[in-house]
């Protein structure tokens, strides 16, 4: 069994062309032995786009609570599963899978053929599970997509953590609920402090010049980037698109290439893009997708969408990530929990995918966050005796700062100071007697 907390991983890596595939699963340097299949018609490149809008346009409407997945959506993932866990693949899974019981499985999709990169393995099933559920939604089993190519080695992020928030949306194009998503994005991840540990930028113009502007090398640096805003892959084309604004507020498509490298030697750990097709690929290679070519350029972890997606799927999901990751969760950690909170409300749990690189950021240290349940923080002193005695007596000094907040809110901080600290306490008593001979000699 795996100690509290601990995280086991699970590789299976898919290969192979011409309609022969193979599945291998990996666990640690551990090589399993490959799963050989061939796709059904209706997952192959030639049917699979009418398959998926059947399946997730089927899947949009609202249905009874307590049921997990539409019938279609479930068909899928007993397809996808049929065909991929079975023999050792079957078996190192379920390993892994009972020995995360007290931690967390982590299943990365090493996925090396581009008409593979296209079927929504985010469906697999969870066999141990009675009933079976997917293996997205089961509780500490997160699913994320190995980042092709080579990333930069983790980062430090020092405090405070910027984000930077980019919305678009263009004429001629639905407009979307933009600013009620900035609001609930700043709300989650305010929870994290009142105390600047994290700072959120909005750009003001969504062109590609002031995209540019936003993450080009020598300015401040950008933590996570949020984009907000529509996102197409067009028959015919060869790589997706974002949608951004040209100078009259009119649509600028920008190709999936031209928007990566924005991102390439830059601090960004971990970038959203909130709006349709951002994770759809085509036949032409692995970095078609928006998605996939944001994260080939370095970026450790990138949240796109597969499909389309509701507006309000898109703001939901958004607070909920953002929620988890102030409270101190890694991004895998945080994605998964979304999608569990998402799991009976339509396709939309399945519709996110995470590229992730070998590391799994944790944005907002855990000893920063804030709960009822954390930890106080260390309480900064005054170093003015009257202002120590001040505050230990309780008397209200609002220009004293004491962690950014007032005395009153800081009674179990003071506490905290005085158990830890014998010396500060003796002082605090000292005060209280000299108070208190004040007092009589006034009296």
């Amino acid at each position: 069994m795996s100690e509290e907390g601990e995280t086991r991983e699970f590789e299976l890596v898919l290969q192979g062309e011409g309609g022969h595939y193979i599945a291998t699963p990996r666990v640690g340097k551990q090589t399993g032995l490959g799963v050989t299949f061939t796709l059904p018609e209706d997952l192959r490149p030639e049917g699979l786009a009418a398959t998926l809008h059947g399946v997730f346009r089927d899947a949009t409407p609202a249905f009874p609570r307590g049921t997990t997945a539409p019938v279609t959506l479930r068909k899928l993932g007993e397809q996808l599963s049929g065909l991929v866990l079975k023999d050792d693949v079957a078996r190192r899974l379920r390993d892994q899978r009972r020995s995360a019981r007290a931690g967390r499985l982590l299943i990365r999709l090493n996925i090396q053929s581009p008409e593979l990169a296209e079927l929504p393995w985010e469906l697999l099933l969870d066999t141990e599970q009675v009933p079976v559920e997917f293996l997205g939604t089961s509780r500490g089993v997160a699913i994320v997509r190995a980042v092709p190519g080579e990333v930069r080695p983790p980062q430090t992020i020092v405090p405070p953590l910027r984000v930077k928030v980019m919305v678009a949306s263009p004429k001629g194009h639905p407009q979307l609920a933009l600013d009620k998503e900035v609001e609930l994005l700043e709300r989650a991840l305010s929870t994290a402090g009142s105390d600047g540990r994290v700072v959120v930028e909005r750009v003001t113009t969504p062109t590609r010049g002031h995209l540019y502007e936003a993450l080009r090398p020598g300015t401040r640096p950008v933590h996570v980037f949020h984009f907000a805003g529509h996102g197409a892959f067009p028959e015919g084309n060869d790589e997706g698109e974002i949608i951004l604004c040209d100078d009259g507020d009119g649509a600028d498509p920008c190709p999936a290439s031209e928007f990566a490298i924005n991102f390439a030697q830059t601090d960004v750990a971990f970038v959203v893009l909130n709006c349709c097709d951002s994770a759809a690929g085509g036949k032409a290679g692995l970095f078609t997708a928006v998605g996939s070519r944001v994260a080939a350029a370095g970026v450790p972890a990138v949240l796109a969408m597969r499909r389309s997606i509701e507006d309000e799927d898109a703001i939901r999901l958004a607070a909920l990530v953002y929620t988890q990751i102030a409270s101190g969760a890694t991004v895998a950690e945080a994605v998964a929990e979304a999608r569990l909170a998402m799991r009976t409300e339509g396709h939309a749990w399945a519709t996110p995918v995470l590229y992730l690189s070998d590391s799994d950021p944790c944005l907002v240290p855990r000893q920063a966050r804030t709960s009822p349940d954390a930890p106080v923080p260390p309480l900064a002193l005054p170093e003015s005796p009257e202002q120590r005695k001040a505050i230990f007596l309780g008397i209200r000094l609002r220009e004293v700062p004491v962690l950014g907040r007032s005395v009153e809110e800081d009674r179990a901080a003071i506490g905290d100071v005085l158990r830890r600290h014998p010396a500060v306490a003796a002082e605090v008593l000292e005060n209280i007697r000299d108070l208190l001979e004040d007092e009589r000699g006034r009296s």
